[in-house]
């Protein structure tokens, strides 16, 4: 675990948790993350792409060491890009990176940024309950129509708390509609870091 922390932070000091398949990471994810590290005071940002994830289906096309080399690309300038839930093994689970994460550093707060359609399924995930007392939810909307009253409802109702809203203006992009244009040959360079866009033509990814 202490490849993971690269360096000591303060004590007190928030901790970010932005985790996902990243396949492949575009600007919409990089945007996301820089703003959540400004709104809410994040002195270090860890990214974590997944190895299986519980709640999708892991895209075809990309191997987990592309998708870390990409995550790695489009993160490393400012984040800690971790590649311990891919070294686990299995289904990766949210509250076991938690854990993790809090035995590095038991002193500080964690805030966690997940996406619209991960808050709109979290009581499906493994051990919601637990996943808030370990860190504060953020969410950002990626399609812009508003807050989703209903799923926060849910969201506080399940963990008694509420999960926090960092309001931005969307960048809409997904992962998977930049899929189907690389595989059409369509263009996206201007979706995605140039890095990363680079590697996908050096390595022929998703075709």
């Amino acid at each position: 675990m202490k490849n993971l922390i690269d360096g000591p932070v303060p004590e007190g000091a928030k901790i970010g948790l932005f985790g996902g398949t990243f396949s492949p990471p575009h600007l919409g994810h990089v945007r996301a993350a820089r703003l959540f590290c400004e709104a809410e005071g994040i002195s270090r940002l860890i990214v974590m792409p997944s190895h299986i994830p519980p709640h999708k289906n892991l895209p075809d096309g990309a191997s987990d060491e592309d998708r870390f080399e990409m995550t790695r690309l489009a993160f490393g300038s400012f984040a800690v890009v971790s590649d311990w839930e891919m070294k686990q093994g299995g289904k990766s689970y949210t509250v076991d990176t938690l854990k993790m994460l809090k035995e590095v550093y038991p002193n500080n707060e964690i805030l966690m940024l997940i996406g619209e359609d991960m808050l709109e399924c979290f009581g499906k995930w493994r051990s919601p309950r637990e996943i808030v007392s370990l860190a504060t939810v953020c969410y950002m909307r990626r399609r812009g129509e508003g807050r989703l009253w209903a799923a926060e409802r849910e969201f506080e109702k399940l963990c008694g708390t509420a999960p926090r809203f960092i309001g931005t203006e969307p960048l809409v992009l997904s992962s998977s509609e930049i899929r189907e244009k690389l595989t059409s040959k369509e263009k996206v360079a201007e979706l995605l870091p140039d890095s990363v866009y680079g590697y996908i033509k050096e390595k022929g990814l998703y075709k």
